[in-house]
C-alpha cells in the first residue's frame, strides 16, 4: 500500500500553501486533486484579495489595485476613509502560480485524482479504488465536495454568483441597498479586459436563486450594465463553522469554512489557514489556537445572526416594513436623537461584543442616521477585515 507522512485532499489556495510549506521544511507530501492539473485554480470567485495576503502573491499576478467605492443606500463613498485596498487576481493564475511553488520545493501533486472516501481510524483514503495511508491529512476541497458530509461535517450553505462579462471597469464597486439588493451586498471586480459582477443569497433566508438574479440583473440594469448576455456562475459555500483540528485530520480554508460569512472573502482565511495546518504538524509545540481562532474570529459576528434568523424564522420577516419604520424614526426628532445615540454606543461595543453588536449594526444599516458617522463604519470595518 502506498504510504505519505502527509496527504492533502484538495488544490485551492488553503491545500497549496500548506503543500509548500511542508515541502519546504523537507515532508513527504502528496496532494491529491480531482480537477486536471492544468484545470487548478479555476473557481467560480470574485478574486478580489486584501492587503494583508499580498506578501503571498506576486503583483504580476494582479489584474489592478483599488480602492474600493462603497455605495451605502444612496449614498456613495471611497473606501480610502477606512484605509482599504484590494487587488484582483483571476483564480486559475494564482492556482496555476501556486502549483508551481508547491512543486519547485518538492511537493507532489496529482490530477485527476478524487478522494472517495477517508477512513480515519485506519488512516488511509480511498483513490480511484487504491488505499493511501498517511500519517497526517489535511482537507481542503472546498465546500461543494461529498466528502465533507461522509465526514460528518455541518453546513450552512449560502451560494455566491456573479456575471462574468467581457468590459473594462475603471473602479472596483460595492453595493449596499436592502430595498434593491436585499439583504447582503454586491460588487464590480475588475480584471482588465472583463469584471466580475455578483452577489449572493442564503436559500435558509428564504431567498431563491432566479428571484435574486433578477433583482440584480434589473439593480445593475437601473446602472447602465446589462447582464442579460453574461456568462453566469455560481457556487455554493459553507459557513457553518465545525473544526480545524481532531486527532492527526486538519480542516482548512472552506472545508473548515473559514470563509468571512460576511464579505464572502476567503482566499487569505484558505491561504493562512493552510500555512497554521503546516506549521502544527511541523512543530507539535506549536500553539495554533490563538491564529486560528483570528482567522475565524468573523463567526462570532455571524452565528448570533444566524441564530437569530433560525430562531426568528427571517422567512417572515418583511425588509421593507422595517425601513418603513425606522425611516420614521429617522425623520422624527426624538427618533433621530435616539439612531445617532444608538449609533454611538455601537462604536463602543462593536470590538467588545462583535456579535451582539453586528446584529444591531446591520438592523440599523436600513436607516440612513447611522451611515452618518464614518468612525462607527471604520470600527465596523475593522472587525470585519
Amino acid at each position: 500500500m502506498e504510504k505519505h507522512e502527509i496527504v492533502i485532499i484538495g488544490a485551492g489556495p488553503g491545500g497549496l500553501t500548506a503543500a509548500k510549506e511542508l515541502a519546504k521544511k523537507d515532508r513527504d507530501v502528496l496532494l491529491l486533486e480531482r480537477k486536471p492539473e492544468d484545470k487548478i485554480g479555476e473557481k467560480v470567485c470574485g478574486g478580489g484579495l486584501p492587503e494583508r495576503v499580498w506578501k503571498d502573491v506576486p503583483s504580476s499576478l494582479f489584474k489592478g489595485v483599488f480602492t474600493p467605492i462603497i455605495h451605502l443606500g444612496g449614498i456613495e463613498a471611497t473606501a480610502q476613509l477606512l484605509g482599504m485596498k484590494v487587488a484582483s487576481v483571476d483564480r486559475i493564475d494564482l492556482g496555476q502560480y501556486q502549483l508551481r511553488e508547491a512543486e519547485k520545493f518538492g511537493a507532489e501533486v496529482r490530477g485527476n485524482s478524487p478522494v472517495s472516501y477517508v477512513k480515519l481510524r485506519q488512516n488511509k483514503v480511498i483513490c480511484k479504488g487504491e488505499e493511501i495511508g498517511y500519517d497526517n491529512l489535511i482537507v481542503a476541497c472546498g465546500s461543494n465536495s461529498r466528502l465533507l458530509k461522509r465526514l460528518g461535517l455541518r453546513t450552512y450553505i449560502m451560494i455566491g454568483y456573479d456575471y462574468d462579462i467581457e468590459e473594462h471597469f475603471r473602479d472596483m464597486e460595492i453595493f449596499y441597498d436592502v430595498e434593491k439588493i436585499g439583504i447582503g451586498y454586491a460588487w464590480i471586480f475588475p480584471h482588465g479586459d472583463h469584471a466580475s459582477i455578483g452577489s449572493g443569497y442564503i436559500p435558509r433566508f428564504g431567498q431563491k436563486g432566479i428571484n435574486e438574479r433578477k433583482k440584480i440583473e434589473n439593480f445593475f440594469k437601473e446602472r447602465g450594465i446589462d447582464l442579460k448576455y453574461a456568462k453566469k456562475r455560481s457556487a455554493p459555500v459553507n459557513i457553518a463553522y465545525n473544526y480545524f483540528k481532531r486527532r492527526n485530520v486538519y480542516l482548512i480554508g472552506d472545508s473548515a469554512s473559514f470563509t468571512n460569512p460576511l464579505t464572502g472573502e476567503g482566499i487569505y482565511q484558505a491561504m493562512r489557514s493552510g500555512e497554521i495546518a503546516a506549521n502544527a504538524i511541523i512543530d507539535k509545540k506549536y500553539k495554533y489556537k490563538k491564529p486560528i481562532k483570528d482567522v475565524y474570529r468573523h463567526h462570532q459576528i455571524v452565528n448570533p445572526l444566524l441564530f437569530a434568523a433560525d430562531f426568528f424564522s427571517i422567512k417572515k420577516l418583511e425588509p421593507k416594513r422595517i425601513q418603513k419604520m425606522l425611516g420614521w424614526l429617522e425623520n422624527s426628532k426624538y427618533g433621530h436623537r435616539a439612531l445617532s445615540r444608538a449609533n454611538y454606543l455601537l462604536a463602543k461595543s462593536l470590538k467588545i461584543y462583535p456579535g451582539f453588536a453586528s446584529f444591531l449594526y446591520l438592523s440599523q444599516l436600513f436607516a440612513p442616521t447611522t451611515l452618518a458617522s464614518w468612525d462607527t463604519i471604520k470600527d465596523y470595518m475593522d472587525v470585519l477585515i
